[in-house]
């Protein structure tokens, strides 16, 4: 798996083919939400840290490395991308998460949990 570049030479993403992962809940009951999907500028499968917010006006996501991906075609969840699954694999064993607990959700679901810019962020992760 590969890094991505820093977050200084990259600091927005624009996002294709994408789909959000929601993984979890874990043996504490928290949960994360993730995008899984191809920037354009770079044209290779990435999956995102840590939602913290999202915008549905700006159809943008902020996470925890305080990158911005900017949502630019339609969600993939029920015909995902070839390789959004071994994407998810990949960063499951990398970053030492059960793949059992990722779920390709709905758009709605994470605008449902997570918060819009300026908004707590803590209450939706109990």
């Amino acid at each position: 798996m590969s890094k991505a570049p820093p977050i200084e030479q990259q600091p927005e993403v624009h996002l294709e083919n994408w789909c959000v992962a929601r993984v979890g809940p874990d043996r504490f009951g928290n949960k994360f939400f993730a995008l899984v999907g191809i920037p354009v500028e770079t044209d290779r499968m990435r999956m995102t840290t840590d939602i913290q917010t999202y915008d549905p006006a700006e159809r943008t996501a902020i996470t925890l490395s305080g990158r911005v991906y900017r949502l630019v075609s339609d969600e993939r969840r029920l015909d995902p991308h070839p390789d959004t699954w071994p994407m998810i694999k990949q960063y499951c064993r990398g970053h030492l998460i059960p793949q059992g607990l990722v779920e390709l959700v709905p758009l709605a679901e994470l605008e449902a949990c997570v918060p819009a810019p300026g908004a707590p962020t803590s209450a939706w992760r109990h």
